[in-house]
């Protein structure tokens, strides 16, 4: 969500920070003339009076030695407020959703202290386990009302949690111990993380960021420790050390265990593939699904999938391609794999279209762990417990739990539809070939998240909370790290880490890898604190380059990793491309400098004859290129410059059969489009011929008007062609007979 009432309560926060209270009150009172107190108005009036009592005992040059002691109070019961009055405020979006689920789960009269709530979970284990064992006596409609009632007390616990203000720290100490309990059931611990989660990345509590960062490290479960480092991630906040001076050494304490600060690295880089999920999709959607189907033998018919039995005309004719349809099927589930390899969330946009059901409408079965007992799955139509090719799919945990419940509420939904030969074939089909992969911290994490992704786009009623995912709010004190919470690693509560210092690089580096259009999109906003090292300089430049397209700013970060290694060859390189465009002098100095300690590879033979070439030093470039010519007779990229090169020393013969060798001059630099136009015309003469040639090639009609700007080689160009009885109003004929067709 985006509103001017969180940017108020942020930039009093702010004020805060500073020990500007009074500021703070002046902020605070504007934004309550507008919106209301939300009930605070006790809480707000007493802090208000000790501070003007405070303030008035100062005035009277009554020292208290207490006095930073009782101002660092008052700050700390301010922003307790602020975090109160912003979870209220929150529950009233969306037509007060997250309000009268607050009011829904109050009305059943439970008790939320902890004692009794740890009580009703650790009852819940022992009765339903004794109910499950005497399912076959008879008792199974028990076992399934004990399900029943439990899933509508987690919810009820669920909403509470969510819609909750601020807890105190003894109720931080229950929680902890009901998280780290090996007598509670694992789904019940997960459901807690993840409303404290979701409650505590709205409004920061120091108590909720305390219980992650207890959970991710003593939880018995892993699930639960996975789902706890996540809230620990987004329930951060930012910049707020400077007001809960704590946050540090609790941040100390999980990141002293390195395995917890590893999975953290780790974590930073699944919260990035998860905003890349819509570019993957894109990719799959429109590149391999229809790639796959197009080369495929199956065909849709009749509303069925059929094999496609008639010959098609390549068939026919013998010319068949049916080795070469099978490699391209091949190449492209190679590259779907690929890209589920590295992490990314490839069944994103397929699962998207099975959360129109009536389940979906239920924040609550967003978040809870898949479960084949729950009333929404045992009561399925489908016997997907005798279909293994559909039963392995609920186990398996590639797929997150959301996912799962998408697939047994659809299969239910059409199994009725489906033709009895097909339930035959699948029942036949014992082992689907589909291997469970190793339960691992990575993998729970991953699912979770995907989890989260899918609420936050797909959910109907989610502006009670802030997207992670996106920038949607003020959420820093400082305008330099003001950056998506998705980006948590450039938090300052990380930036003096050794952590930072030590995963900054790789961090960044993985960014400028795994670029998006979201990523992309907030990039203005994205702002890291550099590690003024080799890997750190160069990693920042590969994002400038990649993400912000700042080649200049990038050769200046490059230049400076050169001073902690002379001799690094990539740096070099890096600096010359960066330069090519904007400075190609400087740029032929760094490629001729790499030449000389490099004088057999090639592609820096190139880049320097390239570089050369656009700093006008054209003997330069012909030297080198003559014996690139003479190794790659047939490299287009080759060609083109050597040709071009060529025409500048009126080699017109030889620069044409260069140029010409070019199969199509779409998409290249009008330079060159300009260079094969007076090779070509200067070689054929013939105005129909120069036409058809022009034509075939793809030289687009735009480059003749910019022979009107006569600017760098292109004037050079056009005097050749005056030079050769080709005037400027035969440049324009032919340009209108092209743009009419060149017929």
């Amino acid at each position: 969500m985006s509103d001017k009432r969180i940017t108020t309560v942020n930039r009093c926060l702010e004020s805060l920070s500073k020990n500007n209270i009074d500021s703070c009150f002046t902020r605070f009172e504007e934004l309550v003339a507008s919106s209301g107190l939300f009930g605070l108005d006790d809480r707000y009036q007493a802090i208000r009076d000790d501070y003007e009592r405070m303030v008035n005992y100062w005035k009277q040059d009554i020292v208290d030695p207490c006095l930073d002691q009782i101002c660092s109070r008052i700050t700390r019961r301010f922003a307790d407020l602020l975090s109160e009055y912003t979870s209220r405020m929150l529950n009233n979006e969306d037509a007060c959703y997250l309000l009268s689920l607050k009011n829904t789960s109050e009305r059943k009269g439970d008790s939320w202290d902890w004692n009794d709530i740890r009580q009703k979970l650790e009852s819940y284990v022992v009765d339903s386990a004794f109910a499950n064992l005497n399912i076959n006596d008879g008792d199974k409609e028990r076992y399934e009302q004990i399900v029943d009632d439990h899933y509508e007390y987690s919810k009820r616990l669920f909403y509470h949690l969510v819609t909750s203000g601020l807890i105190t720290k003894s109720e931080a100490d229950e929680i902890i111990g009901v998280l780290s309990s090996p007598t509670i059931d694992s789904s019940d611990q997960q459901i807690i993380v993840s409303a404290l989660t979701m409650s505590g990345s709205r409004a920061f509590d120091i108590n909720k960021f305390r219980i992650m960062a207890e959970a991710c490290r003593k939880a018995t479960d892993m699930r639960v420790r996975q789902r706890a480092l996540v809230g620990f991630a987004l329930t951060m906040g930012h910049g707020m050390a400077r007001l809960f001076p704590e946050q540090q050494d609790i941040l100390n304490e999980v990141m002293s265990d390195e395995s917890i600060s590893n999975q953290l690295l780790e974590l930073q880089m699944q919260l990035v593939l998860c905003v890349k999920a819509i570019d993957d999709a894109e990719v799959i959607n429109k590149e391999i699904i229809p790639g796959i189907v197009s080369n495929s033998r199956y065909r849709f018919k009749d509303g069925r999938l059929m094999e496609d039995e008639e010959d098609g005309i390549d068939d026919i004719i013998g010319n068949n391609n049916e080795e070469h349809r099978a490699e391209e099927v091949e190449r492209l589930v190679d590259k779907m794999k690929e890209i589920q390899k590295s992490g990314s969330d490839v069944l994103f946009s397929n699962f998207s279209h099975m959360k129109r059901f009536p389940f979906f409408d239920e924040m609550f079965n967003w978040f809870l762990p898949f479960n084949s007992s729950i009333k929404f799955v045992r009561n399925m139509s489908c016997p997907y417990e005798d279909l293994d090719i559909f039963n392995k799919m609920f186990f398996y945990n590639g797929y997150c739990d959301i996912d799962k419940y998408s697939f047994a509420i659809s299969l239910d939904y059409i199994y009725k539809k489906l033709p009895k030969e097909f339930l035959e074939m699948v029942k036949s089909a014992h082992d689907p070939g589909m291997d469970l992969p190793e339960e691992t911290p990575t993998l729970y994490r991953r699912s979770y998240l995907q989890t989260l992704f899918r609420f936050f786009n797909m959910f109907k009623w989610k502006n009670g909370f802030f997207n992670p995912f996106e920038i949607n709010r003020d959420i820093g004190h400082d305008d330099i790290f003001f950056t998506p919470v998705y980006v948590f690693f450039n938090n300052p509560l990380l930036i003096t880490t050794k952590w930072y210092t030590e995963g900054m690089p790789r961090i960044v580096l993985f960014l400028s890898r795994n670029v998006s259009s979201m990523l992309r999109l907030h990039s203005d906003h994205i702002s890291f604190a550099m590690v003024d090292n080799y890997e750190g300089n160069m990693a920042f430049a590969k994002y400038l380059i990649n993400v912000r397209h700042r080649m200049i700013t990038a050769s200046k970060c490059l230049k400076r990793a050169l001073m902690f290694n002379p001799d690094s060859k990539v740096a070099k390189k890096m600096i010359a491309n960066c330069l090519m465009d904007d400075y190609p002098k400087e740029a032929c100095s760094y490629f001729f400098e790499l030449l000389e300690a490099n004088p057999d590879d090639d592609s820096i033979r190139y880049k320097a004859a390239y570089s050369a070439f656009l700093a006008d030093e054209y003997e330069k470039s012909k030297s080198l290129l003559h014996k690139l010519h003479y190794d790659y007779p047939d490299d287009d990229k080759v060609n083109l410059l050597w040709g071009t090169v060529l025409l500048i020393y009126d080699d017109y013969g030889k620069a044409f059969a260069a140029l010409d060798s070019i199969g199509s001059y779409e998409g290249l630099d009008y330079d060159f489009h300009f260079a094969y136009i007076v090779a070509c015309w200067i070689s054929r003469k013939r105005v129909s011929e120069v036409s058809s040639c022009l034509k075939q090639k793809k030289i687009d009609p735009k480059v003749f008007l910019d022979n009107y700007t006569q600017y760098g080689l292109i004037k050079f160009l056009a005097q050749k062609l005056k030079e050769n009885g080709i005037s400027q109003i035969q440049l324009m004929l032919m340009y209108d007979w092209l743009k009419e067709g060149g017929e």
